[in-house]
């Protein structure tokens, strides 16, 4: 369920074929946006894959998004110290759909500008040199952090204990 692809992926192209994965995406449609959980998996799924990717090719950085409807959210993922990665929100903006909302989408320059230089700093590929990498959590484990049915109720400090 989540290590499966992604809806985007950004490549390093070599020639005719797709190199190194720098970043991801997954997209979701407007009637989904108030689905939760559906978009909380995405943004699990992101960034397990971008966590992947850093491993798999030895990245200090990757990159990611989730879009829903038109809005777009985007994501560094950077490895930090051996077994600390650290994923962050670069910005959030509204996509046009149609030629007239280009001047909202020119209003939010700024923000894109910051993806931009976001995604020039990871496709620079600084490499790690860390030799281990920490397990990812399986699919069944993550499902279970995000599934409702899952009990979340915890016993109160205060409580009395019976014995």
């Amino acid at each position: 369920m989540f290590t499966t692809r992604p809806d985007a992926s950004m490549n390093i192209a070599c020639g005719a074929s797709l190199g190194k994965r720098i970043g991801c995406g997954e997209v979701k449609p407007q009637y989904q946006a108030l689905n939760h959980q559906a978009i909380a998996k995405d943004l699990i799924r992101v960034g397990h894959l971008l966590k992947d990717a850093s491993d798999k090719n030895q990245t200090k950085m990757t990159l990611g998004f989730v879009v829903v409807g038109i809005h777009g959210t985007f994501y560094i993922l950077s490895r930090a110290q051996e077994y600390l990665y650290l994923m962050c929100e670069i910005e959030h903006i509204q996509l046009p759909i149609v030629l007239a909302e280009i001047p909202l989408f020119l209003a939010q320059l700024d923000k894109v500008m910051n993806i931009v230089a976001s995604f020039a700093q990871v496709a620079r590929q600084e490499h790690h040199n860390y030799d281990r990498h920490p397990l990812t959590l399986t699919d069944h484990k993550l499902f279970a952090i995000i599934d409702p049915k899952t009990s979340r109720k915890r016993k109160s400090i205060t409580s009395h204990y019976t014995h």
